[in-house]
């Protein structure tokens, strides 16, 4: 999918970062404004499937960090906060795995962020690869 990120520059509210998974994408602006378009079969864009482009909309959440795992996204916010959506194959979206592998959750993919850390660990940095993510504080 192509997308022209120049319709979507506002001059008040530039964007800032831009993250990429598999075959979807996030960026956020200076104001913590959040995009993500691309592929959505296992809900990493957090809006329901089929949806090619979504402003993220979670009152409650302040984003300061976006990242993209390879069918998952992430948003670190400015109260420390970590939120996730998409597949939780490996455990990635906080969620713990029975021994067989299945989600302890009914569903497998979650198609809207959810809160997965609120512990406030002080100044941290956070890392995503396509299959896992790493918190530590700095």
């Amino acid at each position: 999918m192509r997308l022209n990120l120049n319709k979507m520059q506002d001059d008040d509210d530039p964007i800032v970062q831009i993250a990429s998974g598999w075959f979807h994408n996030a960026i956020r602006t200076i104001q913590g404004s959040v995009y993500l378009w691309g592929r959505n079969d296992m809900g990493q864009l957090g809006t329901a499937k089929g949806q090619k482009i979504h402003k993220l909309d979670i009152p409650e959440c302040t984003p300061s960090e976006v990242l993209c795992g390879s069918e998952f996204s992430l948003i670190w916010n400015t109260k420390r906060e970590l939120w996730a959506a998409g597949w939780n194959e490996h455990g990635n979206l906080g969620q713990a795995l029975e021994n067989d592998g299945k989600d302890h959750v009914s569903e497998s993919d979650w198609f809207e962020f959810r809160r997965i850390l609120q512990e406030d660990l002080g100044p941290s940095r956070l890392a995503c690869g396509g299959a896992h993510w790493i918190l530590f504080p700095v």
